[in-house]
């Protein structure tokens, strides 16, 4: 049976803090994908006031919703969002096997369980630092490290290859916007002022009252990229906001002002709020809103938008701009028919994305059960490569995934 330990005997805490170096990466929490740990240095965050040092082998475990299982373990030296605690392995412990012992759904909601009742859930060192390991001697560490190196990464890989499927389909989804909006010639003499067709709502509410704290609050990070999907709804209490809001009926476009390059818009599925990074977006009686949603995520209206938006430091679309830019105002029924057709072409790419995203979540659900049957001792690594059960597994989640 494999021996455990309370985590604080296997790490010891980095607490050194500072300002932000230039030539030094930042990792964000938004920079670390959820149960995988890996690092995408090229995803939106930014560093604000003090940061967090690490070095090369350190731990980075997210303490903020520490049950969205952040936890990386970066090859090069950096600095760190302050909501990630930095934790630095003893001699007789390996890095990599902490970081999937740390990373399993069981030591996952057991720190989670600490927050219990807390409105923004974030787990403490001293709460973090008690929570029990498995600790098998040090190279049944590093043969089991190594294991889960080979077996994660092959499904890693073939997760990676649908996740790109899905890019490839939002790709064909954006050309065919194009061509139902500022590329369809027939609408090339339809070009109308913004602010003569739209109006922006104004004037801010407070989320921590009673009228407003229980509905869902909009920011850019619940929008996916350039499809005008919703990937998350919270509420405002949900979110502990605080500083004012736009409230908004249901059906208004939402646009977000900040890196316009990532073309994130959205129709609000109900009334809500959303934080001052977004544009609350009134349709006038000329526009339907979900054909003003497609000439927001089309290419034409991104370039002219990231074109605009280069001009200041931080990349964003003001009022007076948008309300200068042009868009399309064909007659009602020629915006319904724009509207129907790229409902028809969305809906079967957005079949084909909810089955390859379970297909997915299979996967990261086979991941999980390996990591935790590896680091508890319930499998020998090496008689479970021979029978190729990993193989299996991958063959019967692509069978249910075709029938």
């Amino acid at each position: 049976m494999i021996p455990v330990v309370p985590l604080k005997r296997a790490v010891r805490l980095i607490t050194r803090r500072g300002t932000m170096i230039p030539d030094l990466p930042f990792i964000g929490l938004e920079h670390i994908k959820r149960w995988t740990g890996e690092i995408n240095l090229t995803t939106d965050a930014e560093a604000e006031g003090t940061v967090g040092f690490f070095e090369a082998g350190d731990i980075l475990f997210g303490k903020l919703r520490p049950y969205l299982a952040k936890v990386a373990l970066p090859d090069f030296c950096g600095t760190c969002s302050t909501e990630a605690l930095v934790l630095r392995p003893q001699k007789k412990h390996e890095p990599r096997f902490i970081r999937y012992a740390l990373s399993t759904p069981e030591v996952i909601d057991r720190i989670n369980g600490t927050t219990f009742g807390a409105k923004m859930p974030r787990a403490s060192w001293e709460a973090i630092g008690r929570v029990e390991i498995p600790a098998p001697d040090l190279d049944t560490q590093k043969t089991i490290a190594d294991f889960l190196d080979r077996e994660t990464a092959r499904i890693d890989a073939l997760v990676e290859k649908k996740r790109e499927a899905i890019v490839l389909s939002n790709e064909r989804l954006s050309s065919t916007l194009e061509g139902l909006t500022f590329g369809n010639s027939i609408f090339s003499s339809c070009l109308t002022p913004f602010k003569w067709v739209c109006r922006i709502t104004e004037g801010q509410v407070d989320p921590t009252s009673l009228k407003w704290r229980d509905m869902p609050l909009i920011a850019p990070n619940h929008i996916e990229k350039g499809t005008g999907r919703l990937s998350l709804l919270e509420s405002a209490d949900e979110q502990g906001a605080i500083s004012g809001k736009y409230a908004f009926p249901k059906g208004t476009v939402l646009y977000s002002k900040i890196r316009p390059a990532l073309a994130k818009a959205c129709i609000a599925p109900e009334a809500g709020l959303c934080s001052a990074d977004m544009y609350p977006i009134l349709p006038g009686k000329k526009l339907l809103p979900e054909f003003v949603l497609m000439q927001l995520l089309s290419k034409s209206f991104t370039d002219w938008a990231v074109l605009e938006s280069m001009r200041v430091a931080m990349p964003k679309i003001n009022r007076e701009k948008l309300g200068s830019v042009r868009l399309v105002v064909p007659p009602i029924a020629d915006q319904r028919k724009a509207v129907e057709k790229f409902a028809v072409v969305r809906g079967r790419i957005d079949r084909f994305v909810e089955l390859t995203q379970t297909s997915i979540d299979r996967l990261i659900e086979l991941r999980a059960s390996l990591i935790t049957s590896a680091v508890t001792g319930q499998i020998d690594p090496a008689t479970f490569r021979r029978n190729g059960t990993t193989d299996r597994a991958l063959d019967r989640i692509e069978k249910e995934m075709s029938t």
